[in-house]
């Protein structure tokens, strides 16, 4: 949410990006680990093949999404003639 507000209000510096992107990587660290021994304590173990193969499916896609998201909102924001990030 801050990297955000920095970019609506064309605060936003490359050490931002660079902190967020720290930030963010090291509560993965965490995270990936972490959900991935809690989805067999969670689901029957004929259930898991399934599981597993439906979250390798969406992670992806949903992280394709955001990204094309943010691209057409960034060359929008272009054609307007706003310059900075």
């Amino acid at each position: 949410m801050v990297v955000a507000g920095l970019a609506l209000t064309e605060l936003l510096e490359v050490w931002h990006l660079a902190g967020a992107a720290a930030l963010v990587g090291a509560g993965e660290a965490f995270l990936i680990p972490a959900y991935t021994a809690l989805v067999p304590k969670l689901l029957p173990a004929d259930e898991l093949l399934a599981a597993n193969g439906l979250e390798g499916t969406l992670r992806p896609l949903a992280q394709q999404a955001t990204v094309r998201h943010w691209a057409v909102w960034r060359s929008r924001r272009c054609r307007r003639g706003s310059r900075s990030w």
